[in-house]
């Protein structure tokens, strides 16, 4: 037998082995690749100076990293402090690994988004600051770690992948939470999410929240085809829009509604719902929320306000729990049902409440004593009897009457001062002598929900005065000082016992205001809202004449009035842009919106007036223009060449 073996390669079998290899190198090139950052500070896209083919190596990659491309930053990135990695383009990786980075680093992506098709992770000791991050992985098995380090705060979370799953693997913080597809699972991880954690669109979308607590501003689940997994999670919001698409209804465990007051919108259940002391929480009217439970336990200076989004439609809160007990609360327009018994105690009754057991709190009455001071100092104040020494152990409520008489200043220009937002059921000043003076700085309220009786005794000296009560009350509002705001809140009927002038804004929120004849005077605005007033003969003094209403349109029963405008007449409204006037007076440039009609219509000596284009005003007295040859009238449209109509029919 030979030991010869001869080996006879064609020419062709050679050339298609080595196409074949090469196609296996160009494909191979194809597949994730790893970037190493090296070299410090620099922009994302120089590649030839930062982007490594392997820990601190000088070997280079030929671009930048793509989606196919996992990056890492390490102990060979950076070599002093805080040196920055720049995205100057919009920027793409598979996973992104930060966590064995030293020297504090910094990635700057506000201004460029980031794509990440994996995973990430940072470091504890490193800064983000993203602009719009998006996850957009198709696959499972990802994982977004942290270390404690806040994406920062202009970053855009966008979870985006169809089919892709996050897993959380410690705290998320951020600016703003989008998902639009996949699974994310917070793996009972908290999220601290400073504005919005919103849902959208019609790919298919999960939310296992496990034990997470989530705090918002806004909880907004927009678009269909979501799942939502509450778990034992508790959701912080202000605004909470549980299913706006009405794809549900959703099943969430506990929700809380911040301190600084919310809304809840779209019919959803609940295990509980936690209401705090002086929030003021309004629910969309026609919804339904069911709960196990409410947490609603307000105090007597920091009562909780539970009202409907629409006036006089109501919301639904149901429940087949035992017992939902509420105290110190103000109900309007919220409906209970189902098999729970559902009491309120200390709670005031704004109106349609059906299916409550509502036990009204009882006030007491309160009389000023030992000259000037704060408004809270209970112990040197504010006495069982006029001039007594027996003092209450608290300040007063909306619930108690406060009195200010004769035995309250012993000398000249005391001051009650308002060191905290007043308030108070009726306010009497009758027999008050030594001419007192009530001051409330900027920031201050007073809060009004009976009547009151200022006389011209005392200096009011006030910026803020609300009246908000339910019943039939007055106001005397005395010739001396002026408050800068005046607002009238509640649902109950108001009646002017005499002139009133405020220093800025006269405003109708709510309820009935009757002028009576008296004259009214605002420094800038006199707003109608909502509610109706009845000017009857009263004469009204402003700049600006404004109708700003909402849900509903404000009742202006302009009687036998006149009205003496310095500026404008203003309406914002998408609801109702005519209203009925008796006499006016424009006096100076003023400016007229929306179509109205009149009796008579005055125009000062030198006053320039423009109507809105394409508008009819009606008069159907008189119209005087008084101009002089000093002194001329401007009459127009407010668009040239776009006609405004006064409509005459005679005389």
């Amino acid at each position: 037998m030979s030991s010869n073996l001869n080996v006879n390669i064609s020419s062709a079998t050679m050339t298609k082995s080595i196409i074949t290899l090469s196609f296996f190198i160009i494909c191979s090139s194809l597949f994730a690749q790893d970037y190493y950052w090296v070299g410090g500070s620099g922009n994302w896209s120089d590649y030839e100076n930062h982007w490594a083919t392997s820990s601190g190596g000088s070997t280079f990659h030929t671009q930048a990293p793509t989606s196919e491309d996992n990056v890492f930053f390490d102990a060979n990135s950076f070599d002093s402090f805080g040196q920055v990695v720049t995205l100057d383009e919009h920027a793409y990786c598979l996973s992104m690994d930060w966590g064995e980075a030293t020297n504090f680093p910094i990635i700057d992506g506000e201004d460029y988004d980031m794509n990440i098709h994996g995973s990430l992770t940072l470091s504890a000791d490193m800064t983000a600051v993203f602009g719009d991050l998006e996850f957009e992985s198709n696959t499972t098995g990802n994982t977004i770690t942290t270390n404690g380090t806040d994406l920062g705060t202009t970053s855009n979370v966008r979870l985006n992948g169809i089919g892709g799953e996050w897993t959380l693997m410690d705290n998320l913080s951020c600016f703003r939470l989008f998902m639009t597809a996949g699974t994310l699972n917070t793996n009972n991880n908290n999220l601290d999410i400073d504005n919005r954690f919103n849902t959208s669109g019609s790919i298919a979308k999960t939310l296992n929240l496990g034990s997470s607590e989530i705090s918002t501003s806004s909880w907004w689940m927009v678009g269909t085809n979501l799942t939502v997994n509450a778990g034992t999670s508790k959701i912080i919001a202000s605004s909470f829009y549980s299913d706006e698409q009405g794809d549900g209804p959703y099943n969430y465990y506990d929700v809380e509604f911040s301190s600084n007051g919310g809304s809840l919108r779209y019919s959803s259940s609940f295990n509980s719902i936690t209401i705090p002391a002086g929030t003021e929480l309004t629910l969309r009217s026609g919804d339904t929320y069911t709960v196990n439970e409410l947490i609603a336990v307000g105090d007597k200076h920091n009562p909780i306000i539970i009202n409907a989004l629409t006036n006089g439609s109501e919301a639904t809160i149901a429940s087949e729990s035992v017992n939902i007990d509420v105290s110190f609360v103000e109900l309007k327009d919220i409906h209970a049902t189902g098999s729970a018994t559902f009491t309120a105690n200390n709670t005031i009754d704004q109106g349609n409440n059906d299916g409550w057991i509502i036990n009204t709190p009882t006030g007491q009455d309160y009389y000023w004593v030992g000259d000037g001071g704060d408004w809270t100092d209970f112990a040197n104040h504010w006495a069982t009897e006029s001039g007594g020494s027996t003092f209450h152990t608290d300040y007063p409520g909306r619930i108690d009457n406060v009195f200010f008489d004769a035995n309250s200043f012993s000398m000249t220009g005391q001051t009650v001062t308002l060191d905290a937002d007043a308030d108070c059921a009726d306010m009497d000043w009758t027999g008050a002598t030594n001419a007192p003076r009530i001051y409330g700085a900027f920031g201050m309220r007073l809060n009004i929900f009976g009547s009151a009786t200022f006389t011209n005794e005392v200096n009011k000296d006030v910026y803020t005065a609300e009246f908000e009560g339910s019943g039939i009350h007055s106001i005397t509002y005395g010739g001396t000082g002026d408050f800068v705001i005046m607002r009238l809140n509640g649902s109950g009927t108001y009646n002017f016992q005499d002139s009133v002038h405020v220093g800025l804004d006269l405003q109708f929120n709510d309820g009935i205001s009757n002028l009576n004849g008296n004259p009214i005077s605002a420094g800038r605005s006199f707003e109608l809202v909502e509610g109706t007033l009845n000017a009857g003969s009263s004469s009204i003094y402003c700049d600006h004449f404004e109708f700003i209403n909402s849900s509903s349109t404000p009742m202006f029963n302009a009687g036998t009035s006149t009205v003496t405008i310095f500026e404008s007449i203003s309406v914002y409204s998408s609801i109702n842009r005519s209203f009925t006037f008796h006499d006016l007076i424009f006096d100076g440039s003023v400016s007229v919106a929306g179509e109205h009609t009149l009796e008579d219509l005055v125009v000062q000596s030198g006053s320039s007036v423009s109507f809105e284009e394409s508008t009819v005003t009606t008069i159907n007295g008189e119209l005087t223009l008084m101009g002089d040859k000093a002194n001329p009238i401007s009459i127009s449209s407010t668009v040239s060449g776009t006609q405004a109509t006064l409509s005459k029919a005679s005389g």
